[in-house]
Order: structure tokens, then C-alpha cells, then sequence
């Protein structure tokens, strides 16, 4: 034991923490900051004081018998929308007092200097009335899957058996109302949770590894380590404090993004049905516990892939050359393009106007891969160590 928490403070050096604090905060700042201020602008995404009293009169879903609760909710909005357009000149010289005169006017005159600063302005809540309008025509909207147009197109791509779970999901909506969530825009939470917060376990994961193994190559400890007392078995506490440190390290991050995330207010409707083509019935708590799942994971794969190349490679120039590819093709491209596949299975463009459709296990089976892969080669290094010579 002694040995493992040897190579733990080996591991968690001051250098090494430093550069990983600075790093993950850059990289916080320039990928998540931007979407965790949209949260809590109301610029962006429908006030969370709003949604919630839907929430505490209308429940997780708004049927056909609250539509005037909702209705009720949408005119005192316009109402208080009106005492903005009262308060700016431009609005009071072109004679708009109402959310339906603003409409009209920017419909028929083509200025959109009004429309601009009722959205872009921090001041009104204007993309509140947005989201509920666009809320309440979903709710009155049934879609026919057998008429032509765009949403049958692509209704086609899907394998049979998921135009039935369709079919179930919209004849269920038509008895108890559709999801409130809908009126939330969880895009932002999506990339927060299946992008940005992989994208950072992975680089500081391999941060923290990289040069776990090469500092022993150099020093040339292994002769020494073989004729110790464990022998070839110190590899195996090394890559045992490698996992334990990057679990702990993992850990932590998601923890701290999680945290912030759901200081904005989102904490809120984690026991709310989300939208979408939610086939499992699942709340978005329950969702944001999958995407972060599969960001852990992520990162325990890069801790396997790192610790491999670490032990198979002799100095730090080469390692950090090995880092910064493999943090480009697991922290970039398999961040972007292998874990945006939804869990609920989604269509991704396939020549040029087809569509083939992801199951909803195609994620968590690349992300078990790797792991595996990574893991895996940990494995064959240890078996393999055995046999080698001095």
C-alpha cells in the first residue's frame, strides 16, 4: 500500500495541478461560460420564474384542460412586454404599445430596429412571450405522419419499429399534454453536458498522466524496480494509481461543472419529462445523469490510452506530442462527433439527402470501446511485461 501511495504523490505534482487548473479554466471560458450566462439570461431562454409556476399549476405537462392557464400566463406576459414598449421613445413615436402591434409593424414596415432591442435587450422579456407562443402552437398542433411534406420525409428514414414508438409517444401526448420542457431551450444543456464537459475530463485526465510513466523511463528505475521486492508487478500499482487518479480527478471536474450548471436554476425541472423523441420517458435529470455518465467514461478512457502511451514512450517531448493527439482524437473528434449521437437514437445525414438512423445504444457502445480499447491495452502491457527482459 505504502507503494501505491507513493506513486500517487508522484502523480499529483504542484506543476502538473497548476497547469490543468489554468487549462480546464481556459477552456471553461471559452467553451461553457458563454452557455452557462444564457442560462441565467432570460435573452435567451424562457424565465425560470414563469416556467415554474406553470409547473406548480399545470404539472409536467400542459393538456387540453389548462391551455387557458397557460393562455392567462401568455397575456399577462404581453401585458408587462407592453410596459417596455411604453418606456422606449422609438417605440412610442412609431405608435407600438402591444407585443401584436410590434408584430404588424415589423411585418409591414421591414424595420426591425424594435424587433432587435425587444430581443437583444436584457431589460424585456420578450423571448419569454416567444417561447410560450411557440409552446402554446405546439400543444394545439397533432401531427399527420401520412401527409406529405418535410416531418414525413423524414418520419420515413426511421426503422419501423421506431415509427411505432412515434405513433405511442404522440397518441400518449394527445391524452396527457405535452412535456413543458419543451418551452426550455436544452440544447444549451446538451452541449454543456455531452461536449464540454467530456472535452475537459479527457484534457485533464491526460494532463495529469502524461508523464506519469515517462519520468521512470528517463531515470532509468525500471532495472531497480524489477529486482525489488514486488518485481514486475510495480507496473500493476502503477497503472493502478493512474486509474484511481484520474477517477478522483474526474470526479471532481464533473462535479464542479454540475454545480454550476445547476446553480443557474435548472435544478429546478430535473423531475420534468423531457421533449423530444423521448421514448424512454425519461426526466431531464435523468437525461443530464446519462450525458454525464458518458462524459466519465470518456474520461476513463483517456486515462487508459495515456497511461499507455506513457509507459511505451522514453521522453517528455515525444509524450507531449503523443498528448496533444490523442487529446485532438479523443477530446475533439470522438467528443464531437461520436457522443452528440442522442441516447434516444436520432438520423445523421448520409450522402447527400438521406438520413440513416443511430440507435440509441450506438453511443454508450463507442464509448464502451473505447474504454475497452483503452483499458484493454493497459492490460496487454502488464501480461506482456512479464515476459520481457531487462
Amino acid at each position: 500500500m505504502s507503494l501505491f501511495w507513493q506513486e500517487i504523490k508522484k502523480i499529483w505534482r504542484p506543476g502538473i495541478l497548476t497547469a490543468i487548473l489554468v487549462l480546464s479554466g481556459m477552456l471553461y471560458y471559452v467553451q461553457s461560460f458563454d452557455y452557462v450566462e444564457r442560462m441565467m439570461n432570460e435573452e435567451y431562454v424562457i424565465s425560470f420564474s414563469v416556467l415554474e409556476e406553470l409547473f406548480q399549476r399545470c404539472g409536467p405537462a400542459v393538456d387540453r384542460s389548462e391551455w387557458p392557464i397557460l393562455q392567462e400566463v401568455i397575456d399577462r406576459e404581453k401585458k408587462v412586454f407592453a410596459g417596455y414598449l411604453a418606456e422606449n421613445p422609438d417605440a412610442v413615436a412609431a405608435g407600438v404599445t402591444t407585443w401584436e402591434e410590434l408584430e404588424a409593424y415589423t411585418k409591414e414596415s421591414g424595420d426591425l430596429s424594435l424587433d432587435r432591442w425587444a430581443y437583444r435587450s436584457k431589460t424585456t422579456n420578450c423571448y419569454t412571450v416567444f417561447k410560450l407562443e411557440q409552446f402554446q402552437e405546439w400543444c394545439k398542433t397533432v401531427t399527420d405522419w401520412s401527409k406529405e411534406g418535410w416531418e414525413a420525409w423524414m418520419f420515413g428514414f426511421y426503422p419501423p419499429q421506431w415509427q411505432q414508438r412515434i405513433l405511442e409517444l404522440e397518441e400518449r401526448w394527445a391524452e396527457e399534454g405535452k412535456p413543458l420542457l419543451y418551452a426550455l431551450d436544452t440544447s444549451y444543456l446538451e452541449l454543456y453536458f455531452a461536449k464540454h464537459l467530456p472535452m475537459t475530463n479527457v484534457l485533464c485526465v491526460i494532463l495529469l498522466l502524461s508523464p506519469a510513466l515517462v519520468r521512470d523511463r528517463l531515470r532509468r528505475m525500471r532495472s531497480l524496480q524489477w529486482s525489488s521486492r514486488r518485481g514486475r508487478k510495480v507496473l500493476r500499482t502503477q497503472l493502478a494509481a493512474g486509474f484511481a487518479s484520474a477517477g478522483v480527478l474526474v470526479a471532481v471536474n464533473t462535479a464542479v461543472y454540475t454545480a454550476i450548471m445547476l446553480s443557474t436554476g435548472v435544478n429546478s425541472f430535473l423531475d420534468c419529462p423531457i421533449s423530444g423523441r423521448n421514448w424512454f420517458g425519461w426526466t431531464m435529470g435523468q437525461y443530464i445523469l446519462s450525458l454525464i455518465v458518458l462524459a466519465v467514461l470518456a474520461g476513463l478512457a483517456a486515462a487508459g490510452l495515456t497511461l499507455f502511451l506513457s509507459c511505451h514512450t522514453g521522453n517528455y517531448a515525444a509524450m507531449l506530442f503523443k498528448a496533444i493527439l490523442l487529446h485532438l482524437a479523443v477530446g475533439w473528434w470522438f467528443t464531437v462527433e461520436i457522443m452528440q449521437f442522442s441516447p434516444f437514437g436520432s438520423l445523421r445525414p448520409w450522402g447527400g439527402s438521406d438520413f440513416i438512423f443511430v440507435p440509441p445504444a450506438a453511443v454508450y457502445i463507442c464509448v464502451g470501446a473505447l474504454l475497452a480499447a483503452g483499458w484493454g491495452l493497459c492490460l496487454w502491457t502488464c501480461i506482456r511485461q512479464r515476459r520481457r527482459e531487462l
